[in-house]
């Protein structure tokens, strides 16, 4: 468990944080713009697993991971259909997702943290609530953005195209709930707070900001809300 969350949490910010514009526009010139992408995530698992990379078997997982992701990312755009757009985002997640999990098929499931703990960046990599937080804080600002987005695109007819208002503010939105939930507050505070923040920013900021009514519109606050309060009641759980 102990390698696997933080393999995940390289997969997550080699695909959404470091996935810049240019890196995501050179994936559709074909398998070889895929590289750059997939390089990305090998490095975020190299740095993830730092302490491990004496194991031939770290190594061997990382090319794994990273050559299945290299080939997944080619095969899937060659289909993308707007009805199916939020269906085939789920799915990739869960493959790549289900990729690392292959580690659980190895010895490396039983990976200890590191034995010095005297500094504080290897105190900080073997702390699990740390790990999980990022996780949780990716899932829901950069993965949320673009989950919300193809939701959007299959299911909602005439949807706002506002989008700046959902991308920045949501993804801070979320931030500060999943935020919320990892510092602990009870859950009754929690709840009523994460569902003021975008209704009271919009009543007192409206005119300062030349706030257009989108920013309250229903699918994006309430996709928002969905999205922040999974993946921070998953993290309070844990």
């Amino acid at each position: 468990m102990f390698l696997f969350i933080r393999l995940l949490l390289a997969h997550l910010l080699g695909d959404f944080p470091f996935q810049f514009d240019a890196v995501y526009k050179l994936k559709h010139t074909g398998l070889l713009g895929v590289l750059p992408h997939a390089l990305i995530i090998f490095t975020c698992g190299l740095v993830l697993s730092w302490p491990f990379l004496l194991m031939p078997a770290v190594w061997l997982m990382l090319v794994f991971i990273t050559v299945t992701h290299l080939f997944q990312d080619s095969f899937k755009l060659n289909f993308d259909s707007i009805k199916l757009r939020f269906w085939a985002y789920i799915l990739d997640q869960i493959c790549h997702i289900g990729i690392i999990a292959s580690i659980f098929l190895t010895n490396l499931k039983d990976l200890q943290p590191p034995a010095d703990q005297d500094n504080i960046l290897v105190r900080l990599y073997s702390n699990n609530a740390v790990i999980l937080y990022f996780i949780a804080l990716i899932a829901a600002t950069y993965n949320g953005h673009f989950l919300i987005r193809c939701f959007k695109d299959s299911f909602v007819k005439n949807a706002n195209p506002c989008d700046v208002y959902e991308k920045w503010f949501g993804m801070f939105e979320r931030m500060g709930i999943v935020t919320l939930f990892f510092i602990g507050l009870p859950l009754w505070i929690v709840i009523p707070v994460s569902l003021a923040i975008r209704p009271l920013t919009y009543i007192t900021l409206k005119k300062r900001l030349s706030l257009h009514k989108c920013f309250v519109a229903v699918p994006d606050m309430v996709l928002s809300w969905i999205v922040a309060l999974l993946c921070g009641g998953t993290l309070y759980l844990l």
